[in-house]
């Protein structure tokens, strides 16, 4: 369709269909060989050095190109910076997958992510204006 449309708007139309239908199949692919790797106990952990500044900046930027107009992506920072060893790659994963869960349920407000100190712990949100889960569903 790219190839055989002259209209720039067109061109760019189907571009980004192509675009996001690759991110969704990467997602995938990427989903499925991770729940190999823990099924078969390889899951390889590979700490770094995170600054949790630089990781939201990242995090923040990249969701809000995704999210409609009408929805705005929220750092909550506790007011204390936060340098700490993790797997960078697996704690974006787990931010993008909650991210993305809120991203498709919000077409209004906000979506807020951020952290808490629990004494050496580290608790993270992700909490969203979206629609929630239906009473009935809850357990």
């Amino acid at each position: 369709m790219i190839a055989h449309t002259d209209e720039e708007k067109d061109k760019n139309y189907y571009l980004d269909i192509v675009k996001t239908n690759n991110n969704l199949l990467l997602n995938l692919i990427n989903d499925i060989l991770d729940l190999s790797k823990i099924e078969s106990g390889h899951m390889d952990l590979k700490e770094t050095v995170v600054n949790m500044e630089e990781l939201r900046n990242e995090i923040c930027h990249i969701h809000q190109l995704k999210a409609l107009p009408e929805v705005k992506i929220i750092f909550e920072n506790p007011g204390a910076s936060l340098v700490f060893l993790t797997d960078r790659n697996r704690l974006t994963q787990l931010f993008s997958n909650l991210i993305n869960n809120a991203i498709k349920n919000t077409t209004s407000g906000s979506i807020t992510i951020g952290y808490k100190l629990q004494g050496k712990q580290i608790e993270f949100f992700v909490r969203d204006t979206g629609k929630g889960i239906l009473k009935e569903k809850q357990t």
